[in-house]
């Protein structure tokens, strides 16, 4: 009812006037066209089909696919950067003429076309006069309280994901001081405790009263149910893995309230992102000599595996930045990819070797190298990854969660802010942490961070590899386009590799066998054809 006024009021330009998540379609009767819209960071779906004279429009692939109209074939186009980056970069998806309407984007459709207009951009237009940390401060934290207080309006029962990061935390503690009731909030234990931040997060629900509710993950829980429903309600294969227990702690939570709040965005808004530090520390690289680098490289490729630990880690680690930094222009694909071009030109057959990728190449003329890097993680790695994740698998259970950090005038900003209040002597997140440090107990911000993530080779037990094997056959019609000994080797290296290597490492090669299995088990499960 809103939405139809808020039409009336400002036509084309209403969602310019909208905070919070929304896809909506409204059929303007006067002009004969449908008007489309979704929200500023794509926290909710709309994907829409469009070939000849037929139009279909809904926010579930799955659902889109009952029409009937739409011919299950698969992109093969989009192959490539699915298979290398879990996603791709033009709003196609892996079936063809089957698209996601970007975010921040109207649309109108009318006489069998579609026209896309863009009414939010990323605008990072710092201001370097501002050295007024107090007042800078201060309008920073009126604006987070103001985003967290909108976000709580409901009429029925709210909580608050609580992983111990200093994002759920600050906005539970945030929460609990607006509320005049106890307010209740939810985290996962894991069973691996490199991966377990839930005595952080108890030690922050002590401090903040509320009432804490721990959801126990053990580490051999492969569960065929839950992967069925995940591939089935994301559509397409996603290759994130911290999936699994962001549907087990919705599953959880929706037993206790209807709504929750996230700390997801914070880490786009304020540069939280380990990978932030790192691409400021390839780009420090190119201040040696390129010969030197490109000896240093030649040396350590020259070396055998090496498993003992942290060594491996160690020469991983340097390989990965020295090659890197050689050419930056292709910074965003070495950082965020999962299979190299090398490596896709041994699993994909020749009409794909070499295929074009869409992933743009690093702008070196961005604002600041970091801001380069965090609008490409807001451009394209949070719509399609981050909110995908916790979307489907919260709405699967029924329970909307709402993303405070993403409030329109909360990003607004931060990106005016100096660089020196997001990473201030290699810490990320500087400003946060300064809004925080008397809401929140010293733990927070000590530990490192983590991520809200699961150790997917531990999660490859015996049930596991049984079903990957049936998925993963010689008898399977994608192997038309893979080649099939390939596809095995990744299944093996994935299954068995236990640890990190100065090579690969373990999140990597699991990774890599999660997201093929995927392919290979989507395009049955969907009836498609090639």
């Amino acid at each position: 009812e809103v939405i139809v006024h808020l039409f009336e009021e400002f036509g084309y330009n209403c969602p310019s006037h909208l905070h919070g998540m929304f896809s909506f379609c409204i059929y303007n009767i006067i002009n004969n066209e449908l008007y489309l819209a979704r929200d500023r960071f794509g926290e909710k779906p709309l994907y829409y089909f469009l070939s000849n004279d037929q139009f279909a429009f809904s926010s579930e692939i799955n659902s889109l696919l009952q029409s009937g109209i739409i011919n299950r074939r698969l992109n093969q186009a989009a192959v490539y950067d699915s298979l290398a980056y879990g996603l791709t970069f033009d709003h196609s998806t892996l079936l063809t003429n089957v698209f996601s309407l970007p975010q921040g984007c109207s649309a109108i459709y009318k006489n069998n076309t579609i026209k896309i207009t863009p009414y939010f951009k990323i605008n990072y237009s710092i201001d370097e006069t501002n050295t007024n940390e107090n007042q800078t401060l201060t309008i920073g934290k009126d604006l987070l309280y103001k985003a967290v207080e909108k976000q709580m309006v409901s009429d029925v029962p709210i909580g608050a994901f609580l992983s111990g990061g200093i994002d759920s935390s600050s906005i539970a503690a945030i929460m609990s001081e607006l509320s005049p009731t106890k307010i209740k909030t939810f985290n996962v234990k894991f069973e691996e405790a490199s991966f377990d931040e839930s005595a952080i997060a108890r030690k922050v629900s002590q401090h903040i009263h509320s009432d804490h509710t721990e959801i126990f993950i053990q580490n051999q829980t492969f569960s065929e149910r839950i992967f069925w429903d995940i591939l089935t309600h994301v559509g397409q294969p996603f290759i994130d893995s911290s999936a699994i227990p962001s549907y087990l702690v919705s599953e959880e939570i929706k037993r206790h309230v209807k709504v929750a709040l996230s700390g997801d965005g914070g880490d786009e808004v304020f540069a939280g992102y380990s990978d932030f530090l790192w691409g400021n520390r390839i780009n420090k690289l190119t201040r040696i000599p390129i010969q030197l680098r490109k000896l240093i490289l030649s040396g350590i490729n020259l070396l055998p595996e090496i498993h003992t630990f942290p060594i491996a880690n160690t020469l991983r680690s340097a390989e990965k930045a020295i090659s890197y930094s050689l050419d930056k222009s292709y910074l965003y694909r070495n950082l965020y990819c999962y299979f190299y071009p090398t490596e896709l030109n041994q699993l994909l057959k020749s009409s794909f070797r070499d295929s074009t990728s869409n992933v743009p190449l690093f702008n070196d003329n961005e604002t600041s190298f970091l801001r380069s890097m965090m609008r490409f993680r807001t451009q394209y790695l949070l719509p399609e990854d981050m909110l995908i994740k916790i979307d489907r698998m919260s709405m699967f259970h029924s329970l909307e969660v709402r993303a405070p950090f993403l409030d329109p005038e909360l990003f607004e900003f931060s990106c005016k802010l100096p660089n020196k209040y997001l990473i201030h002597n290699g810490q990320t997140k500087w400003i946060l942490r300064a809004l925080m440090k008397n809401c929140l107990p010293r733990e927070v911000f000590d530990h490192p961070k983590m991520g809200f993530s699961l150790p997917l080779h531990k999660f490859f037990n015996s049930d596991f590899e049984k079903f990957a094997r049936s998925i993963i056959r010689k008898t399977h019609p994608l192997n038309e386009i893979l080649n099939y000994s390939k596809s095995i080797e990744i299944l093996e290296t994935g299954i068995k590799q236990m640890q990190n290597t100065s090579k690969e490492s373990v999140y990597k090669s699991s990774h890599k066998l999660w997201i093929l299995l995927q392919l290979y088990a989507w395009f049955e499960a969907f009836e498609l054809e090639l």
